[in-house]
């Protein structure tokens, strides 16, 4: 750790002593690992200079589950405070989803804080092994949709229309309620919709009806939740 961490301000050093000065090759001035506090993924990053600035790239260990790394690639620069800016992403399995992450380090110690699209914060912290902590919070999938459904059996009208109210199960807890509806079965001339709408605080759906049909008929209700 103390030899990592006296390489890693030497390297800073000399990124901040070159400033924005190009060369006409690619210099390589180590490669070096970050645990990302409080989670236990460890970032490993080679820090190269390039004509057009400093690169980094390198894996995410992924915690050292599953036997795989996922791929990071992005820039160094310096700061006006003095802090040498990282910023790199992430291409995380199984759906190559990116994570973006920027990372603001002390030069003197080589670790600083970090944040990520995702919302997580924590700390760079220069050669911490990643034996503690959790794995960094999953990449959501995308919207996750419930469809809630009510049916009922209209009897027969006859003489008599037939009217009543259906209304959908409530949406679960942390989804919300984006839309439903409301209909028959079949089209029929005599088969009416009268009303199809947010029910209860916006959390069901409501549908009414009114039948005037000689035979049973069959209306239906549904609720779509997202999360």
């Amino acid at each position: 750790m103390a030899v990592m961490t006296r390489r890693m301000v030497v390297a800073l050093g000399m990124l901040l002593w070159l400033g924005s000065a190009t060369s006409a090759s690619a210099q390589v001035f180590g490669t070096f690992s970050w645990q990302m506090q409080p989670f236990c993924n460890v970032i490993t990053l080679t820090l190269t200079q390039v004509p057009t600035g400093f690169t980094v790239d390198g894996t995410d260990n992924l915690c050292n589950a599953g036997g795989q790394r996922a791929g990071v690639t992005g820039m160094a620069h310096i700061n006006p405070d003095g802090t040498v800016g990282i910023e790199f992403n992430i291409v995380t399995l199984p759906l190559a989803q990116p994570v973006h992450v920027v990372a603001s380090l002390n030069p003197n110690t080589g670790s600083g804080g970090w944040n990520d699209s995702l919302l997580n914060t924590g700390i760079f912290a220069l050669g911490s092994p990643g034996t503690s902590g959790t794995p960094r919070p999953a990449v959501p999938t995308g919207v996750q949709r419930t469809v809630l459904s009510k049916t009922v059996s209209v009897p027969a009208g006859n003489a008599t229309a037939q009217a009543g109210i259906l209304i959908s199960p409530a949406c679960p807890a942390g989804t919300t309620l984006v839309g439903g509806g409301a209909g028959w079965g079949a089209f029929f001339t005599d088969l009416y919709l009268v009303a199809s709408q947010p029910f209860t605080n916006n959390t069901a759906w409501l549908g009414a009806y009114r039948s005037e049909r000689s035979a049973p008929a069959f209306f239906e209700v549904h609720a779509i939740c997202v999360k």
